[in-house]
């Protein structure tokens, strides 16, 4: 269908009607008087093999980023690059006819297209779209790119959207692991590395290791160890082998307390007994509460192996007061010589 052939309302929407198109707008300190389409045009019209004349023209003037956030990334990714060759053409155009010191602060290539494209790529990782931001990134947008409208650097967006993915991608082109997060308490590599630890992203956490990303930062409620053991459905292999200790041999608090008092083995204690007994073997502190929920969730031989790991008749107390109120007669007969004698 070609641009003459929408109905005339239509028409008006995509080359009249100037509207707020997309929070982007402030973030970026550019006025909302670029022409949009509003989500009852279908976007597909507008990047097709039928585009006009009028309406490629009427485009040049709308910010790349604000029709990339009205597009699928398959109809995104011809956009980013048709504006990647026009501004390189650009590029090369005034290069030709004008020296460099005429030039507005010599600006070079790459330095041109961060500007022009910065937030097509904070849109393109805030939408999940892999593909463009690759494009970009190869282009030569900076990895970094960060000013007051981005609000957040590149690689802490892609962590917010949760696509590591993404994150993964632009590590690779090396993004900056020390920008601090947006609270100015940490910086990004440890925020991506609690949360690669929590959804038990093992080659991302190890690169961000590698890197030299502490496994943990005195100081904040944040820990990696404690948000792996969090993910309760994950394999004790990946704690008990190579992740867990790479955890463990960088520098991991294994008695580090979030804000509610809870150390990684309250995390591990009740679904996965393997992984508890690695916390207790290599010197995880067990306390009343440990003592407690392991009556009500796990076996009797871990339970007196966690009793006898305390070392101390107040365990075996704890232990016969809490299976007496759970009615664990079992429990009750295996503990009440010891906790009595």
């Amino acid at each position: 269908m070609l641009f003459q052939d929408l109905p005339l309302e239509i028409r008006f929407l995509i080359l009249g009607h100037a509207i707020n198109p997309y929070f982007m707008v402030w973030r970026s300190g550019r006025t909302p008087q670029h022409v949009v389409w509003k989500h009852r045009v279908s976007a597909s019209l507008l990047v097709c093999k039928d585009w006009n004349a009028i309406v490629r023209d009427r485009l040049k003037t709308v910010p790349p980023e604000h029709v990339i956030s009205r597009l699928p990334e398959a109809l995104a990714f011809p956009v980013v690059k048709h504006n990647i060759n026009r501004i390189s053409k650009l590029d090369e155009d005034e290069s030709m006819t004008e020296s460099d010191g005429d030039r507005d602060g010599d600006v070079n290539k790459e330095d041109l297209i961060t500007q022009k494209l910065g937030y097509s790529l904070i849109c393109s990782i805030d939408r999940g779209f892999r593909s463009c931001v690759g494009l970009l990134l190869e282009a030569g947008v900076s990895v970094n790119f960060n000013d007051w409208g981005a609000m957040w650097p590149p690689l802490l967006i892609a962590f917010y959207v949760d696509n590591m993915e993404i994150a993964k991608l632009l590590l690779s082109h090396g993004a900056d692991l020390y920008m601090n997060d947006e609270d100015d308490m940490t910086y990004v590599g440890y925020s991506v590395l609690c949360g690669a630890a929590r959804n038990s992203l093992l080659s991302l956490a190890t690169r961000l290791l590698d890197r030299g990303v502490p496994a943990r930062l005195d100081g904040l409620d944040k820990n990696p160890l404690t948000g792996a053991l969090s993910n309760n459905d994950v394999c004790p292999r990946l704690f008990c082998g190579y992740d867990f200790h790479a955890h463990r041999d960088r520098g991991a608090d294994i008695n580090a307390c979030d804000s509610q008092e809870a150390t990684p083995l309250t995390s591990a204690i009740a679904p996965n007994e393997t992984v508890a007994k690695f916390l207790i073997e290599h010197g995880a502190v067990i306390k009343a509460d440990h003592i407690r929920e392991a009556v009500k969730q796990c076996s009797l031989p871990f339970l007196q192996t966690l009793v006898d790991r305390a070392g101390a008749d107040w365990a075996a107390k704890v232990a016969l007061e809490e299976a007496v109120l759970c009615n664990k007669v079992e429990f009750v007969q295996c503990f009440q010589h010891r906790a009595l004698s």
